[in-house]
């Protein structure tokens, strides 16, 4: 029943029902656990939709058994969409090999971290799935007497699947098992671009999955120190985040790199496969502090690794006929071409055997129905350069790749659609970018062109969505036209999107996507204009949301240069960009000088909307109280660090004048818009000065004024769970900061300032009611979050 309170749900489509049982047979006879399964008699009518959503809500943990089966299912997107809603922690239960992409779940799925049931044993993967379904319901490691042992873990990325029609170079896959049995750790793929080392490097991890139990992939795209430290890079459970110093001041880069990599060794073995894909051309003394680990690298690079310590295997062009031929006739699908036609031989010959100007070749002509020999014409026209340098020249090699694959784009004749397309694709990371945000930047009629494209190989599609190959990736940098005109389109919809979606209640997986899209954006467009500067000031907003504060604050002063030479120092816009410098300092406390630049910036930007001898619109006035509130936020924040009664006295005159004229406006929207924040504040300032029914009374009035429904309603009841507290009413705080926990959660991480200072107000909940058993658990789980956050 749905009263039972089950550790786990089980969500299936009926169609795996055998396999699903002998998962939850497993459950619950090996581990114990207690395990809510549909029955036969249930499925379907009035009963299963009555009883579900319960059942649901009751449980702990809320398994997927994930299936081509379970894609098509009706019931299971309603099924997860209540698990997300009451803030379930949802597994997914992988058993065979289908592709999400378009299906209803897709959204829901993308940011999970799943266990693949794929890789034998099934045993084996039952027991990880049990690890992680008692990690979620209890922190302690003997739970119901199995003395289980968690500890930190590096997580796989999402699947590593090769192309479905690899063609050839077995033999090369053989020699890099070789060299890992005869003890070398790292093993280079080196090869010309598009020459197959990425999917051989896939085919490698595919074919050994059962010898590893992490298998990472990762593309080389900035710098070395960028690779070890972004934060999409290296997922391990608990997370690997940066660490607060004794000054208050995040880690710096390098030691965040020094301390990040040290960890990726200690939770590594032999059995930790890490692919880096598209290494630098040239080696660098500094590799050695990755290549000394006790993973197996397995890194492709167009660079000659010869001279180094580590053995190379050298990928060059197929020379086997019917290889050659397989690989054109894997990618062809019309009768035009025979597989007895000879002058494919010298067709392939012509571009020198190159691996991707062939697959070109062959969905081209699939296409355009031309015959061998007009091919042939065709491309001997311009005359071709030869593939045929040396691996070790390295610069001639990438230009005879890129002008044969330059040739191949200007004879495929794409369409202005298709050019569209490919320009909207020089803004996803190369990693690639899932197609639910190319759905809703690009719109439907990119995403599928985008499609079609991959399915003619000018668009390839990623573990984590699609992208460009690298070189592909010049060719289109070098060849389609980047201004503003051209892109206005799809990045409106992004910066529609970030303004929708009020992009600081992103998860943390949503707001890195934005980013990658972002960063881009930034490289193509360095200098603002008039028509990109309100998209600058919405990405230095989404960047500032725990993502890249550092970035954000050099994009606020850009700005305010800007703006401050563009229309003066008196004009709202430069004030507006004034109060964001400010406004970062505030709230990414680990900047340098954080309140005293922010109290600089902020002050100056009230002063001067003084001087703005114009009336206001409503949203200017937003940002004018807004000052208002965030200099009384610095005061309270002075006052928190030194006890200063004086900064107690500024912070709350500034926030109950703020009320004051609030109160007085004629501006409904602007009231109802502003008026509950601004009690917030003043409750703050109580809060921190230990005036807690003050304090409380003010949150009431901004609950009254909000509702249960806004988007700081996380904070607000975390804010009154304090009060609580302070007035010793510990059953109320501890069921609102219990409410809370499970949203800061999803929201920002485990390891987070505001999710910590929630279980220290459960903390504080369960010692004063005498919990003594429930305290020890809090307890625990917080040294473990501080040891992640702070150098102790």
């Amino acid at each position: 029943m749905a009263n039972e309170n089950n550790d786990v749900f089980i969500s299936f489509s009926f169609k795996d029902y055998d396999k699903a049982k002998e998962i939850v047979d497993i459950l619950e006879k090996k581990y114990g656990l207690k395990v809510w399964m549909c029955s036969k008699e249930l499925l379907g009518g009035d009963k299963y939709y009555a009883i579900i959503p319960g059942v649901i809500r009751d449980s702990k943990v809320f398994i997927l058994i994930q299936s081509e089966n379970a894609l098509k299912s009706k019931e299971i997107p309603s099924e997860i969409l209540v698990a997300r809603n009451a803030r379930k922690t949802i597994i997914p239960f992988v058993i065979d090999n289908v592709d999400i992409e378009d299906s209803e779940i897709e959204y829901f799925l993308l940011p999970l971290q799943y266990i693949d049931a794929t890789v034998p044993t099934l045993e084996k993967r039952i027991d990880e799935l049990s690890q992680s379904i008692y990690s979620v319901i209890s922190q302690k490691g003997d739970v119901l007497g199995l003395n289980i042992v968690f500890r930190n873990k590096l997580l796989s990325s999402n699947k590593v699947f090769p192309v479905k029609t690899f063609v050839g170079r077995e033999s090369l896959i053989e020699d890099i098992h070789r060299y890992y049995i005869e003890g070398h750790n790292v093993v280079f793929i080196s090869g010309i671009g598009g020459i197959g080392k990425t999917e051989i490097a896939k085919k490698y991890a595919y074919d050994h999955k059962e010898e590893y139990d992490t298998v990472i992939y990762l593309t080389y795209e900035d710098s070395f120190q960028s690779l070890i430290i972004n934060e999409s890079n290296f997922k391990a459970d608990p997370e690997i985040n940066r660490k607060i110093k004794s000054n208050g001041e995040l880690e710096t880069d390098e030691e965040f790199f020094n301390r990040k990599l040290k960890v990726i060794k200690a939770l590594s073995n032999n059995r930790t496969l890490i692919i880096i894909d598209n290494f630098p051309e040239e080696y660098k003394e500094e590799y050695e502090q990755l290549f000394e680990g006790p993973y197996r690298l397995l890194i492709t690079t167009r660079g000659d690794y010869s001279s180094s310590d580590y053995p190379v295997v050298y990928v060059n062009p197929l020379d086997k006929p019917e290889e050659l031929k397989a690989l054109f006739f894997n990618n062809y699908e019309e009768n035009v071409v025979n597989k007895s036609d000879n002058e494919l031989l010298t067709l392939f010959e012509l571009v020198k055997n190159h691996t991707y100007t062939i697959k070109l070749i062959a969905k081209h002509m699939d296409m355009s129905l031309e015959t061998t020999n007009e091919m042939i014409k065709a491309l001997s026209k311009e005359g071709i350069k030869s593939l045929n340098e040396e691996i070790k020249d390295e610069k001639s090699h990438t230009s005879t790749a890129y002008n044969n694959l330059l040739k191949m784009y200007q004879l495929s004749k794409l369409s202005p659609l298709e050019i569209d397309a490919l320009r909207f694709m020089l803004f996803t990371p190369i990693e690639g970018l899932p197609s639910i945000y190319i759905k809703r930047w690009g719109g439907s009629d990119i995403y599928h062109t985008i499609k079609e494209l991959e399915k003619r190989s000018w668009v390839l599609k990623t573990n984590t969505g699609y992208s460009l190959h690298p070189i592909v990736y010049e060719i289109v940098k070098n060849n389609v036209s980047l201004d503003y005109s051209s892109c206005k389109d799809f990045l409106s919809n992004y910066q529609g999107y970030i303004h929708q979606e009020s992009s600081w209640n992103f998860l943390m997986m949503e707001k890195e996507i934005y980013a990658s899209f972002a960063y881009k954006f930034l490289e193509y467009f360095p200098k603002i204009t008039p028509e990109i500067e309100e998209l600058y000031y919405d990405i230095e907003c989404l960047l500032s949301f725990s993502v890249n504060p550092v970035k954000s604050l050099e994009l606020s002063h850009l700005l305010y240069d800007y703006f401050l030479m563009k229309v003066g120092e008196d004009d709202y816009y430069t004030v507006r960009s004034a109060y964001k410098i400010g406004w970062n300092h505030i709230f990414n406390r680990q900047l340098p000088d954080s309140l005293s630049e922010a109290r600089k910036w902020i002050i100056l930007a009230f002063n001067k909307f003084q001087k703005i001898n114009r009336p206001l619109s409503t949203y200017e006035k937003m940002v004018y109280y807004n000052c208002y509130r965030h200099i009384a936020k610095v005061y309270q924040f002075s006052y928190q660090l030194d006890h200063q009664e004086e900064d107690y006295k500024l912070a709350l005159k500034y926030a109950l004048e703020s009320v004051d004229k609030l109160t007085k406006e004629s501006d409904e929207e602007l009231k109802i818009s502003r008026l509950p924040s601004m009690y917030i504040q003043v409750a703050d300032v109580y809060l921190a000065h230990k005036e807690y029914e003050e304090a409380l009374k003010y949150e009431i009035f901004s609950e009254e004024s909000y509702g249960r429904e806004d988007d700081d309603l996380l904070y607000r009841l975390t804010r009154k769970a304090k009060c609580y507290v302070g007035l010793k009413r510990y059953k109320e705080a501890l069921e609102l900061a219990n409410e809370c926990i499970s949203g800061y959660l999803e929201k920002d991480g485990k390891y987070h300032i505001t999710t910590l200072e929630t279980y220290n107000i459960i903390l504080d909940c369960h010692k004063a009611l005498g919990n003594i058993e429930q305290a020890k658990d809090i307890e625990s789980i917080i040294a473990s979050i501080r040891k992640a956050l702070f150098v102790e």
